[in-house]
């Protein structure tokens, strides 16, 4: 069988679902402790490929089993015959070959979603950039260029449905497809039925006299995030951007001769958008309050969350350097010898701009580095770092403030910025087996532990500091420092206040991931991690209650946390990738006998979106610690709702 499949257990007798696990990769092996009785055994190798699903396969049922000793159940999946899908798009020329350096050809933006004709499943296909459906070149033909979309599916009958930019969806219904055949469907998108074009204008008071630059995100429920254009500063400001329902733009913004800006978010769910957007800055400037730089909020601290952002791993120095190409920038390679095994292959990172590109597992791969005066012997060149954490600071409130949830709540929170320098730059390094591979002098003692490389520090002496800074604190985040990226992982801690852990420096500007978003869900409203990272069923399972609003560890609908939200015939568990509200398998680190209320979530998988009952526990925590209602558009919380959920209890 598939080596990577999921197992679920049902009893055999009452037809309710008991428990499921993931098998070893490496084994398709699974093990699990059930009580005595029969049960019956369902294999699912479709659900954990998700990104490269080719085919769906109904999952391998077994017979009623009898459990009352240690037993081994046989699992062959059946037998994976296919035919193909064809799917003729007819398209403008002009629209089909529009491709430049900043816009990908639009074809490749093609969706099509299946559902077997039944309903109880839909999976997504998307052009091969994303790995799962692949198309043919162009083609003139009378009335247009026409592309050919190929899907290979397993023989059964399925409803289609097309989605391109620009147009509303096409459907297929009741296509019956046989092994070994090919069904070709075909369609013709007509310029005059291309009506979900939004169409506007940026505008910017700050600066309205100079160029910006815009680019642009789409975020779709089942592509993530990718990169789609960018505006053209000699077009003053005007833009076009074809988009489907369901999608989410994303719009970052930052002025030609540098500068921070918001990202604003749209939701494309029928509401007219805005023909003028007017460009402002989340963060209005820096004002001094009680010695403390705020660089967001209006200072009132009762009625907000007040974060304070530390720094660590950073330093004062300015290191003098040999300035050959008189750039006036320090040009060359940062290296961190993670496993201390004297061989550059580890983590580098490039600094400036030089002149070659380093050959690892080399002698001496780094001999261009610009040479310097390694005052304090940390190995890296030191310049910049104060002006470094005040922009990773910056970035972090663009970063939060520009994501769903908090976007509509900039207005619930203070932050200031206190920087203090430590003598060396960057972190420890602890190796599994407890030696240190790195060993830096600095401020707060952090330390990346691997393997799981989690960032640590001595957190209460960084409480301690922000509480002599500001005795009204709710929040510490401590900044550190890389010299390299080792992938560290940001991490929470709920106590009051609370610290939170995160990986900055190098550099790197505009921090355009779901991180801060993720960790402030934990701080605000006590949510959990929605992810699998062990094997296995979690040691909770069955448990009657959670500390979480987000994850239950039984799987009965009328037993999890968000059971007020769900209709009263919520499947479980769930398995549909619809984007409904349910029961679905996997939460709390492990990939059975945990559950959480949506397929993906910023709690899952730093999806941008947080799903309903997150929502709802996070605006309740805002209110019982500000008094007060800070959503700019609480009404339109609610139509943001899964159409499933059950609405009434939530003021909606």
């Amino acid at each position: 069988m598939n080596n990577n499949a999921e197992i679920r257990v049902f009893d055999a007798v009452t037809g309710l679902f008991v428990v499921s696990v993931q098998t070893d990769w490496r084994s398709a092996s699974f093990s699990f402790l059930l009580p005595t009785g029969r049960y019956t055994f369902e294999a699912d190798s479709n659900r954990l490929r998700v990104q490269n699903l080719l085919f769906y396969r109904a999952p391998y049922v077994s017979a009623p089993i009898l459990v009352d000793q240690d037993l081994t159940v046989p699992m062959l999946l059946t037998n994976e015959e296919s035919g193909t899908i064809e799917i003729a798009a007819i398209m403008p020329c002009s629209i089909v070959n529009q491709s430049d350096l900043y816009r990908p050809p639009f074809i490749d933006f093609a969706e099509a979603t299946i559902t077997l004709a039944d309903g109880t499943r839909i999976s997504r296909y998307v052009v091969e950039t994303f790995g799962q459906m692949t198309r043919s070149d162009p083609q003139p033909v009378n009335g247009g260029c026409e592309v050919t979309y190929f899907m290979n599916m397993s023989p059964g009958s399925y409803d289609i449905s097309l989605g391109m930019p620009g147009w509303e969806n096409v459907e297929w219904k009741a296509v019956e497809l046989s092994n070994g055949t090919i069904k070709r469907l075909s369609h013709h998108f007509r310029e005059w039925d291309r009506k979900l074009v939004w169409k506007g204008r940026f505008e910017d008071r700050l600066i309205s006299s100079k160029p910006f630059y815009t680019s642009i995100n789409i975020i779709a429920p089942n592509l993530k995030n990718f990169y789609y254009g960018s505006y053209d500063p000699t077009d003053r400001g005007n833009f076009e951007i074809a988009y489907r329902r369901e999608w989410m733009i994303e719009l970052v913004f930052s002025p030609a001769n540098g500068g921070l800006y918001a990202r604003q978010r749209f939701q494309f769910d029928g509401r007219d958008h805005p023909s003028v957007l007017l460009l402002d800055r989340i963060i209005d400037g820096n004002s001094i309050d009680d010695g403390l730089l705020r660089i967001h909020g209006n200072g009132d601290r009762e009625h907000r969350y007040n974060i304070l952002f530390l720094a660590e791993g950073y330093t004062s120095e300015t290191e003098p350097f040999d300035d050959r190409n008189r750039n006036r920038l320090w040009d060359g390679y940062s290296w961190i010898d993670e496993n201390a095994d004297g061989i550059v292959n580890d983590h580098y990172a490039q600094i400036g701009y030089p002149t070659y590109s380093p050959a690892l597992n080399t002698d001496n791969p780094f001999y261009a580095n610009e040479a310097f005066d390694d005052i304090n012997g940390d190995g890296y060149h030191n310049a910049g770092e104060a002006s470094e954490f005040h922009d990773n600071a910056r970035d972090f409130m663009l970063s939060l403030l520009g994501s769903d949830f908090w976007y509509e709540h900039e207005d619930a929170f203070n932050a200031y910025v206190l920087f203090e320098p430590s003598a060396q730059a960057g972190f420890d390094i602890t190796l599994p087996d407890g030696r240190q591979s790195v060993v830096r002098d600095t401020r707060y003692d952090a330390n990346l532990r691997l393997p799981r490389r989690t960032m640590e520090l001595n957190r209460t002496l960084a409480t301690q500091r922000a509480l002599t800074a500001l005795p009204d604190v709710d929040l510490v985040v401590v900044l550190v420092n890389q010299t390299t990226n080792p992938y560290a992982r940001g991490n929470m801690a709920r106590t009051q206040p609370g610290v939170m852990v995160w990986p900055s420096g190098l550099h790197r500007r505009w921090m355009n991931d779901m991180g801060p978003s993720h960790e402030m869900g934990h701080f605000v409203a006590a949510l959990c991690d929605e992810y699998s990272e062990y094997e296995g069923v979690h040691p909770l399972h069955g448990a009657p209650t959670t500390e979480c609003p987000n994850v239950g560890f039984k799987p009965d609908p009328s037993e999890v946390p968000w059971r007020g939200w769900l209709a009263p015939d919520s499947p479980r568990p769930n398995r549909s990738l619809d984007g409904m509200l349910g029961v679905f398998e996997g939460a709390h680190y492990y990939s059975g006998g945990a559950y959480r209320p949506s397929f993906e979530s910023t709690m899952r998988n730093l999806h941008p979106f947080f799903h309903a009952p997150s929502r709802a526990a996070l605006e309740e925590a805002l209110h019982l610690r500000t008094g007060t209602r800070h959503s700019v558009d609480d009404g339109e919380r609610c139509q943001r709702t899964p159409i499933n959920a059950v609405h009434a209890r939530h003021g909606c």
